[in-house]
Order: C-alpha cells, then sequence, then structure tokens
C-alpha cells in the first residue's frame, strides 16, 4: 500500500492540466480498490467486497474524471479533484493485482 499512494498521485500527471489536491480521498479510494480486490480474490469477506468493487466502480463511472478531473459546486467549500479518485483505485487495483499475482502458488518459483 505504501506503494500506491503515490502511483495515485502520480497518475495525476495522465491529465494535460496541472492538478494539486488536499486531503485523502485519493489514497481512501486505493485502499477500497485494493483490499475489496483482494478480499474478493482470496474469498474472504462473503459477498461485500464484491459489493465494494461494483460500487466503486458505478461511483467512478459516475465521477466522469476523465472528463471532468476537478469538479466545483456552490455548496462545497472547494473543489473536489475527482480525477485523484480514479487514479487513486486504478493505482490500488493494479497493486493489488500484482500482490495477488506474485503471492500465486504458480509464481512462487519465478522469483
Amino acid at each position: 500500500m505504501l506503494v500506491a499512494w503515490p502511483l495515485g498521485a502520480l497518475g495525476l500527471l495522465a491529465w494535460s492540466q496541472p492538478i494539486a489536491f488536499h486531503g485523502l480521498s485519493g489514497l481512501n479510494h486505493t485502499l477500497a480498490a485494493a483490499l475489496a480486490l483482494q478480499a474478493t480474490a482470496q474469498r474472504r469477506g462473503g459477498v461485500w467486497p464484491l459489493v465494494l468493487l461494483v460500487v466503486l466502480a458505478v461511483k467512478l463511472v459516475m465521477e466522469q474524471a476523465w472528463l471532468h478531473p476537478v469538479v466545483a459546486d456552490v455548496s462545497w467549500p472547494f473543489p473536489v479533484v475527482v480525477a485523484v479518485h480514479l487514479s487513486g483505485a486504478a493505482a490500488g487495483a493494479a497493486i493489488a493485482s500484482a500482490a495477488l499475482w506474485l503471492a500465486h502458488p504458480v509464481n512462487q518459483g519465478r522469483r
């Protein structure tokens, strides 16, 4: 997880406009994606990790960060960088997938 957090922030370089942000929402999305993916793959937690993955995916699709990386609303005291939600979730999923792949018994002899 220590690798996924900075990767999520570096994912903001994919957007053409410079984006600065404060807060931990990107880290929350990183952890949610990584932990839910790992729990789903290891069949722990029943159906809830899969539900979390689906809800997270729906949320990210609804935010449409690829179209609007920063969203401002008059009811919010600050703009929300939804791009960091998407890049954080992608980094968490990538790191969790790599960890699961490396931990698979078939790959144990390849290290």
